[in-house]
C-alpha cells in the first residue's frame, strides 16, 4: 500500500514527540508510515528520529522516520500534521508574567485566562498562521491535529483558515482520578484502570472546562450520579473544591481539576496559583538530552523515554481515518455541528467521539442550564480572541478583555496586553 505521511511539529518536545513514536511504532506498530519529525532544535529532533528508526527496527515495523528543521519541506505531501509546538514557551510566559504583575498587579496569571492567556494566544495564533499557510501550499488536504495550547483557539483558527482540524486534550479524563478519590478516599494512578472498569462516563463542554453529565456503574447499570452528589455533600473530596462545588451550584461535576478550570471563572482568593506551563526544568531537559543520546546510540532502552507518555492519542485517529481501525475517544475537540445543543455552530467543543475510515462521529451531549451558560461564556472569549488574532485587531483584544471573567482591572489589562505585544514584536504582527 502507499505510505501514509504524518508530520509532527514540535517533535523535540519533552512529552509529545516520544509519545507519537511510541504510539505509532511500539503500540500500534503501523507499517508504511512516513513519519517526519519537525523541530527548530536540530540536535534533539535528529536524535528523536534515530530513536524512532531503532524502535521501528526492533519492533519489526516497516516504516520510515526522518527529521528536519525545514517546516515547509517536512510538511510537503503530508496527510496528517500533529501540531505540538510552543516555541520558547517558558521564557515568553515569564515575560508576560512580569509585565502583568508590574502593570496590572493582582490580576490572574494563567495559560488561557487573563493577560498572560491573551498574550499566549496572540503568539500561538501568529505561529498557526504560518503553519496554515504552509499546509495550504504543500498539503492542502491534510488533517491538522492540534495539541498545542491554547488548543481550542488554535484549532478554531485553523478551521477558519480552511484547514481540517481536530483538537486533542485528555485532561478531562482526570475525572476517573477525581471519582476514585471521592468514592474510595485514595488515589488511583494513571491510566486509572480500576476506575475505567467500574464506571461508564459521559462528559462534554469546552476544553479544560468540561462537565460530567453521566455516570453509570458498569456492573449493575446503576446511575451513580446521585451517590456522587451524596458523597460530596457529606464531605468526600478529591482535593478540588471548585470543581466539586459546582455539583451544588451548577448540577454537575466540573472537569478536569481546579488548576485548569480557574482560567474561565471569576477570580477568588481561594483559587490555587497558576500551574506551570513548562514540560521540564532546564536540569530535566539537560538530563533528557543525555538520555536521548544514550538511547540513539543503543546503550539505553527506548522504554525509558516513554515512561511518562502523553495522554493524547493522535496516532489512534490516524489509524482510524487512514486504515479504518475503529477508535473511541473519551474526548475530542471538534467544530460544533449540534453535538452540544445551545453552543454556537462551528465553535470547538469537547465531547466523546468515535472514528473509523468513514470519519469522526462526536457524541451528542446536552449540558444542564448553568454549565451551558458558563461554557457559552468561555466560547465567547475563545472566538473573540480568534477573530482578533486573525485580523490583527487591537479593538478585538480589547473586546476579549471586557468579556474575560478572570480580568477585574480592564484598563490595566489592556495596558499590559499592549506591553506584551511590544515585548513579542519579533514574533507577532502589529496590531492596529
Amino acid at each position: 500500500m502507499a505510505s501514509i505521511k504524518m508530520a509532527v511539529l514540535g517533535a523535540g518536545s519533552f512529552v509529545f514527540g516520544p509519545s507519537v513514536l511510541s504510539q505509532a511504532l511500539a503500540e500500534l506498530r503501523l507499517d508504511d508510515l512516513d513519519l517526519v519529525l519537525i523541530d527548530i532544535d536540530a540536535e534533539t529532533v535528529g536524535l528523536m528520529a534515530r530513536i524512532g528508526e531503532r524502535m521501528a527496527r526492533e519492533n519489526g515495523v516497516r516504516s520510515r522516520v526522518s527529521a528536519t528543521t525545514d517546516r515547509r519541506a517536512g510538511l510537503e505531501g503530508a496527510a496528517f500534521v500533529v501540531h505540538t509546538a510552543a516555541p520558547q514557551l517558558s521564557r515568553r510566559f515569564a515575560i508576560d508574567r512580569e509585565i502583568a504583575e508590574r502593570v496590572a498587579p493582582g490580576e490572574y496569571i494563567g495559560e488561557f485566562g487573563g493577560i498572560c492567556g491573551i498574550s499566549y494566544t496572540v503568539r500561538q495564533l501568529a505561529l498557526l498562521g504560518q503553519i496554515s499557510a504552509d499546509i495550504r501550499a504543500v498539503c492542502p488536504d491534510a488533517w491538522l491535529f492540534c495539541v498545542a495550547n491554547p488548543m481550542p483557539r488554535v484549532a478554531e483558527a485553523a478551521a477558519r483558515l480552511g484547514i481540517r482540524s481536530v483538537g486533542f486534550c485528555s485532561a478531562s479524563s482526570e475525572v476517573f482520578e477525581l471519582l476514585w478519590k471521592i468514592f474510595n478516599g485514595e488515589p488511583e494512578p494513571h491510566p486509572w484502570d480500576r476506575a475505567r472498569a467500574r464506571w461508564d462516563i459521559r462528559m462534554g463542554g469546552t476544553n479544560h472546562f468540561s462537565w460530567l453529565v453521566g455516570l453509570t456503574e458498569r456492573a449493575t447499570g446503576r446511575d451513580a450520579l446521585p451517590e456522587l452528589r451524596r458523597r460530596v455533600e457529606a464531605g468526600a473530596t478529591s482535593g478540588n473544591p471548585i470543581c466539586e462545588g459546582m455539583i451544588a451550584k451548577a448540577g454537575s461535576l466540573l472537569l478536569p481539576n481546579d488548576h485548569h478550570v480557574i482560567d474561565f471563572l471569576e477570580p477568588d482568593p481561594s483559587h490555587p496559583p497558576c500551574a506551570s506551563t513548562s514540560h521540564g526544568t532546564p536540569d530535566e531537559r539537560r538530563r533528557r538530552l543525555e538520555m536521548l543520546h544514550a538511547i540513539a546510540e543503543g546503550t539505553r532502552s527506548w522504554a525509558d523515554l516513554t515512561s511518562h507518555p502523553s495522554w493524547e492519542r493522535t496516532v489512534d485517529l490516524v489509524a482510524a481515518l487512514a486504515l479504518g481501525r475503529p477508535a473511541e475517544f473519551a474526548s475530542l475537540n471538534l467544530p460544533n455541528r449540534g453535538q452540544i445543543p445551545g453552543l454556537p455552530e462551528g465553535a470547538f467543543v469537547e465531547t466523546a467521539a468515535a472514528a473509523d475510515g468513514s470519519g469522526i462521529r462526536p457524541v451528542r451531549t446536552e449540558l444542564p442550564p448553568v454549565p451551558l451558560t458558563l461554557c457559552s461564556r468561555a466560547v465567547a472569549v475563545h472566538q473573540c480572541l480568534v477573530e482578533a488574532c486573525l485580523a490583527h485587531r487591537l479593538d478585538g483584544l480589547t473586546a476579549a478583555i471586557e468579556i474575560d471573567p478572570t480580568i477585574r482591572d480592564k484598563p490595566g489589562a489592556l495596558r499590559a496586553v499592549r506591553d506584551c505585544l511590544d515585548a513579542h514584536s519579533d514574533i507577532v504582527p502589529r496590531y492596529a
